[in-house]
């Protein structure tokens, strides 16, 4: 059909995402679960477009943590956004966990400023 399918823009935010906070976060990150995903579609991926994806952080809870990723054409045009909500686990992955002060601080260098 000469698109990507729907689902392969959840891949490419993923990736972004994981090599982005994976190098934020290392000790965490494996602890680090998806709760929910929303995607707003711009245009379709055709099949020979070269992509460029960021990475934000939008929100900071106390054990969550909301991103967005802009999947866009090297040439500017936007994709798709995808807003993802994430959680860290403890280490027994029971339940939640606090973000450590240090984690805070690293992840709040992707902090988006909103106006």
């Amino acid at each position: 059909m000469g698109h990507v399918t729907n689902s392969v823009f959840l891949v490419y935010a993923e990736e972004a995402r994981a090599r982005r906070l994976g190098q934020l976060i290392p000790r965490s990150w494996p602890r680090v679960v998806v709760a929910h995903n929303a995607i707003d579609y711009h245009r379709p991926i055709l099949q020979f477009d070269q992509l460029e994806v960021t990475t934000s952080v939008t929100t900071i809870g106390t054990s969550s943590l909301k991103t967005r990723n802009i999947i866009a054409t090297v040439a500017g045009e936007h994709c798709a956004s995808v807003t993802t909500v994430q959680v860290k686990l403890s280490e027994d992955r029971s339940g939640p966990h606090p973000w450590l002060p240090e984690e805070i601080r690293a992840l709040e260098t992707l902090l988006e400023a909103y106006e």
